[in-house]
């Protein structure tokens, strides 16, 4: 993946020890991470950077997170930018305060790395189909409005689920296949708006895919999008 196609994490959290290794395992999954000790730290980057996605730990000093996340929300720019709330609290008001300031997702402390990998993924490329439909502009329609379709390819059964959970939350219709032969099947029953296809994948990849697609006379119906994961 080039520099360009990489997606980039905003990190902030007042210890160091969880910044560096939040920032180490982003690299390893072909993310740029930056670091903020606080969130006056983290307002600067984000004047100066494409922030892809926040990853923000809630106790700290002067301002907490979630009135950091309610102030970046204020933004124009910002108002749909990914936001996963760190916390060592796990508490239902806790959760409830994370809705409340506009958070997409809370993971708890001490956290599984896998875990934070996989919804920073899935929570990326929802955002990327929201852009697609001109943010949730659909969605904000009369309820007689049909919600866009979205059939989802990857072999990982996790990252599918959670993909899923996602975007059925935000009012998507989502379909999961984990493979192309299966993904060939529901098409023809199902056709989508969007499709999102991971590259890797045993027997038929991405890229055989979406070539497979080109020659069927429906394909400019889709729109389709790689991941990667």
């Amino acid at each position: 993946m080039s520099e360009s196609e990489k997606r980039s994490i905003l990190i902030i959290d007042d210890d160091k020890t969880i910044r560096k290794l939040i920032n180490h395992h982003l690299i390893l999954n072909n993310f740029i991470p930056f670091e903020a000790e606080d969130p006056y730290q983290a307002f600067e980057i984000l004047k100066k950077e494409k922030i892809d996605l926040v990853l923000s730990d809630v106790t700290m000093e002067g301002m907490d997170g979630f009135e950091f996340c309610q102030k970046v929300r204020e933004n124009e720019n910002h108002r749909f930018l990914p936001f996963i709330f760190v916390t060592a609290k796990n508490t239902l008001e806790d959760k409830s305060k994370a809705i409340e300031a506009g958070g997409d997702d809370i993971i708890t402390k001490p956290f599984d790395i896998k875990e934070l990998i996989l919804k920073t993924q899935a929570l990326i490329r929802r955002s990327d189909i929201y852009r697609t439909y001109g943010i949730r502009k659909s969605l904000e329609k009369s309820f007689d409005d049909v919600a866009p379709k979205v059939l989802f390819v990857d072999d990982d059964a996790s990252m599918s689920k959670l993909f899923k959970y996602n975007l059925e939350k935000a009012g998507y219709d989502c379909t999961v296949a984990n493979s192309v032969d299966e993904a060939m099947v529901i098409i023809k029953s199902k056709v989508p708006d969007v499709i999102v296809s991971d590259i890797m994948m045993p027997k038929t990849d991405g890229f055989d895919f979406r070539r497979m697609l080109m020659k069927m006379p429906a394909f400019k119906r889709y729109s389709f999008y790689f991941s990667y994961s």
